[in-house]
């Protein structure tokens, strides 16, 4: 609020000014005893450095009795107004205080009015409410007269609740559970004397009791249909008692009824919803209904608990409960078991597979919940997601140790199969050598695979000895049998050798033919070509023989190596002997290098000793 007024030659002049009073009072409530202080808040502009006057009034019907006046600093322009009897003093800051207020003092100050008088610079008033409160002291109380009702669509009255006395009057309501109920629970009555007793209380629906020192109290009745969602359910009462920003509030809980209904639902739980084969389970049974029903047969017993020892056959077994009470027909309820379980897989499929053929493995398990994935393991490593497995032709590198692994939520069950690949393969093409020396080795190999080991069996063609020589080596499934025939000559040319391999019922020949053996060459060629260290060390110390004879026979021919006489002629002619042989030796080597066809010229290969003789 803002007014601004001016005084010009004893009259009241309105004028246009700059300054401002602005008001910004709130309602006060008090507790009864308390000293309330009611503050006059307000703000100004333009009136700097001026005291202002402040008077509250009490604004009443047909008067506005002035309460008291106050003039900061200034202690006889400060006084309570005339005619007020309640002794009210006055604040450092011009705050009204009602001291040990009452309920009388909503009568006489519940409206109030501070106004604020700055002389020549204005003047400007502002209103408030002051009110008392008095909440009740004491919980609320509940009770009812029956404990058992009948179901019905009307309204039945099942219970009260009583506030404490307090001021403003206390307001009782009724919750089932959290939902509120509504209000209207009858006619109201006030009693202006003592309390009335509980067959009147709920005649009225609603009795206030006034009380002597203002306060009230009340007792309001629950009314309501009954059906079976009321039966022992928990009703409350609630007492709120408001004034301004001030609330209290009481709760109550309701005496617990039964409502009176037929059996039409029958419950069986298990203390564990997933059990494992071998757990012991316990299920109970209950009916609903009032009065309780009673079980006629539960797993061919009438008792509400019985316990199972589960087996993976009780998997979806139903087990069911009747009951009924004595105003239902039989009612049936039933439970179904839910067994945890995983079955060991199950492989088919061949274990033993012929080599080149195809084959299949399958795997299958079952149990609950029902089987999430199957996965391969081949020798203990990742081998394949598919299910089946479908290999078109079988290689021996298929064969090993397959394991499938089934799951369902945190089970694991897995199963084996040891697959076999047996056959034979050689490579039959046959082997035909191009040119070998003679004096050399031929070597043929002969590689099979098999499973299970083979049997090699050399043969010359022609021949009826069988070649015992060849050696054997193994490396996984496969098989080396190595021969190795020579040193050559003439009678193997084109010789043909048979190796006959023998596995798993089958059998396999592979031929070899060596080509045709050359044994004319010159000497030096032989030599030179040769790669046998044998035959030139024997060619070498047949030369160095013949080199050593001449020089000892050149020497017997100086004399140098021995006397004339019998002795004499007696070695010369050992020695002769002795290099003749030699000679022969050596004419039988040539001969042999030479081819057949060719002649040799004689040659006199007799010796002459010093004396002349032969």
């Amino acid at each position: 609020m803002m007014i601004c007024i001016r005084i010009v030659l004893g009259l009241f002049l309105i004028a246009k000014c700059s300054a401002q009073i602005t008001f910004m009072l709130q309602n006060v409530t008090a507790e009864v005893g308390s000293d309330a202080v009611i503050p006059c808040i307000y703000e100004t502009v333009g009136l700097e450095g001026m005291t202002p006057t402040i008077r509250w009034y009490a604004q009443q019907e047909s008067s506005r009795p002035r309460l008291y006046v106050f003039v900061q600093g200034e202690e006889g322009s400060t006084f309570k107004g005339k005619g007020i009897t309640r002794n009210l003093t006055i604040g450092m800051d011009g705050s009204l205080i009602i001291p040990q207020v009452t309920l009388a003092d909503n009568d006489e100050f519940s409206k109030l009015v501070c106004e604020v008088d700055f002389a020549s610079g204005g003047q400007a008033e502002g209103p408030l409410t002051f009110g008392v409160y008095s909440f009740p002291t004491t919980e609320p109380v509940t009770s009812s007269d029956l404990i058992e009702f009948e179901s019905s669509v009307e309204k039945v009255i099942v219970g009260s609740c009583e506030s404490g006395s307090g001021y403003p009057e206390p307001v009782i309501t009724f919750y089932k559970g959290s939902e509120l109920i509504s209000s209207d629970s009858g006619d109201e009555k006030v009693n202006e004397g003592g309390a009335n007793d509980f067959l009147n209380v709920f005649n009225s629906g609603i009795i206030k009791t006034s009380k002597t020192d203002g306060t009230t109290s009340v007792k309001k009745t629950l009314s309501i249909p009954l059906s079976k969602a009321d039966d022992n359910v928990q009703f409350y009462c609630v007492v709120t008692t408001t004034m301004g920003s001030e609330s209290k509030m009481q709760n109550a809980t309701m005496p617990l009824f039964r409502v009176k209904y037929p059996t039409d639902k029958v419950t069986v739980m298990s203390d564990s919803n997933m059990v494992e084969i071998g757990d012991t389970i316990m299920l109970t049974c209950e009916g609903n209904g009032y009065p309780e029903p009673s079980i006629t047969s539960f797993n061919e017993g009438t008792s509400s608990t019985i316990s199972v020892t589960v087996t993976k056959e009780d998997n979806n077994r139903v087990i069911e409960c009747t009951a009924t009470n004595p105003t239902s027909v039989p009612v049936t309820g039933s439970y179904t078991i839910n067994v945890n379980y995983l079955d060991t897989p199950m492989i088919t499929g061949r274990e033993i597979v012929k080599l080149g053929a195809a084959f299949e493995l399958s795997c299958a398990s079952s149990g609950n919940p029902q089987v999430s994935s199957i996965m391969w393991k081949k020798n203990g490593q990742d081998y394949s997601e598919s299910n089946p497995i479908n290999v078109a032709s079988a290689a021996f590198s298929d064969q090993g140790l397959y394991q499938c692994v089934a799951t369902n939520g945190d089970k694991t069950a897995t199963q084996e199969i040891e697959v076999t690949v047996n056959g034979l393969s050689v490579d039959n093409k046959e082997e035909i050598f191009e040119s070998i020396d003679s004096g050399n080795t031929a070597e043929m190999i002969c590689v099979a695979e098999a499973n299970p080991a083979p049997s090699f069996v050399w043969a010359r063609v022609g021949s009826e000895e069988e070649v015992t020589e060849a050696i054997l080596t193994q490396t996984g499934m496969t098989y080396t049998s190595t021969l190795t025939v020579g040193p050559l000559d003439k009678t193997f040319s084109n010789v043909k050798y048979t190796c006959t391999v023998s596995a798993d019922g089958e059998t396999v020949e592979k031929s070899f033919t060596l080509p045709e053996i050359e044994t004319d060459k010159p000497e030096k060629e032989i030599l030179d070509k040769s790669g046998s260290p044998t035959a030139g060390i024997i060619i070498g110390i047949l030369v160095a023989l013949l080199v050593v004879a001449i020089i000892i026979a050149v020497l017997y021919n100086k004399g140098i190596i021995c006397n004339k006489g019998e002795k004499g002629d007696e070695n010369a002619e050992d020695i002769a002997v002795e290099i003749n042989k030699d000679d022969a030796a050596n004419d039988d080597v040539e001969a042999a290098r030479k081819p057949e066809d060719a002649a040799e010229p004689e040659e006199d290969t007799r010796l002459v000793n010093g004396n002349g003789d032969q």
